[in-house]
């Protein structure tokens, strides 16, 4: 990165950064069914370690809490992790690819169209329970709505009018304990597309759009950076700065037998004066991105969006 005191300075201090280990910086990708990239068939040991911050937990297998998992009351999600199921409900404390809590029944289904998923009558002609477990779905359409496609079945369950819960619930990677690991490496289409992405060190907090191009594994592309939140002792530069913008232009290399990504910020357009240029040492894990700024140690994940859908 180039002159990363110079450049960073205001960023890395001012920057709004995310706490992960107090699930600050949460982010829920419907298409993909994840949370901060860990979809429903990762195993209880990984959600803790990844998302530390649970409020409770029950052993898998049980014939209570739908066979057993962790759970984040305070932030309003659940990972079942013996069924395999990811619940997200209405007060669910993050960023979502797409609010359907605060969208009409209607406003979801043509999202999910446009999406390319497709209705299903009922739930138990796509989808078979475990055995020895309750069930929290009726399954028969009474108050619920069914989408599939290629990766995952979405449950919506509704109270009156109003969304209350969304299940999220893997074709594959069905056994329990089942681990969350590196996905599809190969090729230009790991790495290229479009990605959501957050940036956080000291209380600062930036997330971003970033794409990315790619060519013989030589990696360039932008990220339109935007404040989120700013660390204390620069809220007074910030204040009249929150929700303001940036682009950085970045370039590196993807070593895809590794699934390791690394690149700097090479020039940026910033007339609000509000980023500086990172380096960034990052791996790919199915359709998510984690790693640090380097040298400063700041947190950055990215979620890919499914441009195609």
């Amino acid at each position: 990165m180039k002159n990363l005191l110079r450049n960073l300075f205001i960023v890395f201090l001012l920057m709004p950064q995310i706490s992960f280990s107090q699930c600050s910086n949460l982010f829920f990708d419907a298409t993909n069914g994840t949370v901060n990239g860990l979809s429903a068939t990762a195993s209880m040991e990984q959600v803790k370690q990844e998302l530390p911050c649970f409020t409770g937990e029950s052993t898998e297998g049980e014939a209570f809490n739908y066979g057993g998992g962790v759970f984040y009351l305070k932030h309003d999600f659940y990972f079942y992790t013996y069924q395999n199921i990811l619940n997200v409900r209405k007060n669910f404390k993050g960023e979502m690819s797409f609010n359907f809590f605060q969208k009409s029944k209607t406003a979801i289904e043509n999202y999910l169209i446009a999406k390319k998923f497709k209705k299903e009558e009922t739930l138990w002609t796509v989808y078979t329970q475990k055995e020895g477990t309750e069930s929290p779905f009726n399954g028969n359409g009474e108050n619920e709505l069914y989408y599939k496609n290629d990766k995952q079945i979405l449950v919506f369950q509704f109270s009156g009018s109003s969304l209350s819960e969304l299940y999220c619930l893997p074709l594959s990677g069905g056994n329990v304990g089942s681990t969350h690991t590196s996905g599809n490496r190969n090729g230009n289409s790991a790495i290229a597309g479009m990605w959501k992405c957050v940036w956080a060190k000291n209380g600062a907090v930036f997330t971003g759009d970033m794409m990315l191009s790619i060519e013989n594994e030589i990696v360039t592309g932008n990220i339109l950076w935007k404040v989120q939140r700013a660390a204390a002792n620069f809220t007074a530069y910030y204040k009249n700065k929150l929700g303001l913008t940036g682009i950085e232009f970045i370039e590196g290399k993807y070593d895809s037998s590794t699934g390791k990504l690394k690149f700097s910020g090479i020039s940026k357009n910033d007339p609000n004066l509000v980023i500086g240029l990172g380096k960034y040492e990052l791996s790919l894990f199915d359709d998510y991105l984690t790693g640090k700024t380097i040298p400063d140690g700041g947190t950055f994940i990215a979620n890919k969006i499914a441009t195609d859908l």
